[in-house]
């Protein structure tokens, strides 16, 4: 399990788990898509991928300024090396700026393909692994 603590600690346990010490459903900004905790456990993140993310608590004043949110549960952000893929097209760093102007409820669908599969289907861009979004139209 990952245990985000404060602002600046992190104390990493193995798993896809991720639990605020301000309450119980947090709100997960990975990438800067933000997520429901729920969400972001649908993913099922397993050990080899998760101790190779960034992630930290962030204060609510953080996340406003950042993000435009605030969460009494607290907020959790994670940052990765993995390719998004937004309704077939691959998110280059550059476009990777759509996932942050979605919401939850703009999301139909949002996966994890491990490296494996990720090469498959997408070669080398996916050499890390993916997160597959599917929106809503």
């Amino acid at each position: 399990m990952l245990y985000a603590q404060d602002e600046n600690s992190l104390k990493g346990k193995a798993g896809p788990v991720i639990a605020a010490t301000s309450g119980k459903d947090p709100i997960i900004i990975l990438d800067g898509l933000i997520l429901s905790k729920v969400d972001y456990l649908k993913l099922n993140i397993d050990k080899s991928y998760s101790k190779k993310f960034k992630i930290k608590a962030i204060s609510e004043e953080k996340a406003r300024k950042k993000y435009g949110i605030t969460n009494k549960d607290g907020i959790v952000e994670i940052k990765t090396n993995l390719l998004y893929v937004l309704d077939s097209e691959c998110l280059t760093s550059e476009s990777k700026t759509k996932l942050s102007k979605l919401t939850q409820a703009d999301i139909l669908d949002i996966m994890m393909l491990k490296k494996e599969d990720a090469v498959k289907e997408y070669g080398k861009l996916g050499r890390n692994g993916a997160f597959m979004i599917k929106i809503k139209k």
